[in-house]
């Protein structure tokens, strides 16, 4: 596993907007897919629970869908580093391709696991060089922007990383939130009445 940082950020424009402005600005669209992820914890009871805990506790399972509407279904665990603030540095994924997103989650459910939340979106990947931004439409939450590093980043530390992961996306312009270790499972969770499930 390969840590990697990242940075997600509530974005306050529509995506006409986004994909305008940054055309205007020289990116193309690289990809456009579907993410619907259904997070499982081993832990009995999550509400009031932080999130290191949580996603710590957690595997999801995630059914891709890309434009030309083939699938993809991959069983994903995600150690997540955190700083003394509790926004993400740096996160490890270990993915497994399964065949079968529903039966999955059967074998999941079946284990003891319990589905906490599900997290669908619709995302746009836009490409500038070595620059790429990902504007994710989460259902039940809103636009996001994440960026994750690229190799020019490799000897730079995670704190110099972020540094460099937010200019460009203060370089875009955009209306912005203020939290740039946005965490799409537990937000869907607070916006959403899928607490019944646990």
């Amino acid at each position: 596993m390969v840590a990697e940082t990242e940075i997600t950020v509530q974005v306050f424009e529509t995506l006409d907007t986004v994909d305008k402005v940054l055309k205007n600005k020289g990116f193309k669209v690289r990809d456009r897919f579907e993410l619907h992820d259904n997070y499982f914890t081993t832990l009995k009871n999550v509400d009031g629970l932080d999130f290191q805990t949580l996603i710590a506790n957690s595997v999801l399972v995630r059914r891709l869908v890309r434009e030309d509407k083939t699938e993809k279904y991959i069983l994903t665990y995600k150690a997540k580093e955190f700083n003394s603030n509790g926004s993400v540095i740096s996160e490890n994924k270990v993915n497994v391709l399964v065949d079968d997103a529903t039966k999955t989650a059967e074998i999941l459910r079946l284990a003891g696991l319990k589905n906490w939340v599900n997290v669908d979106n619709y995302s746009i990947v836009y490409k500038r060089g070595d620059e790429e931004l990902c504007f994710q439409d989460v259902k039940g939450v809103g636009l996001l922007v994440e960026v994750e590093e690229n190799a020019s980043m490799a000897d730079l530390s995670p704190n110099e990383k972020i540094a460099a992961l937010k200019a460009q996306i203060f370089a875009t312009g955009f209306k912005l939130g203020s939290d740039f270790s946005c965490k799409k499972a537990m937000m869907a969770y607070i916006n959403s009445s899928q607490r019944e499930l646990v």
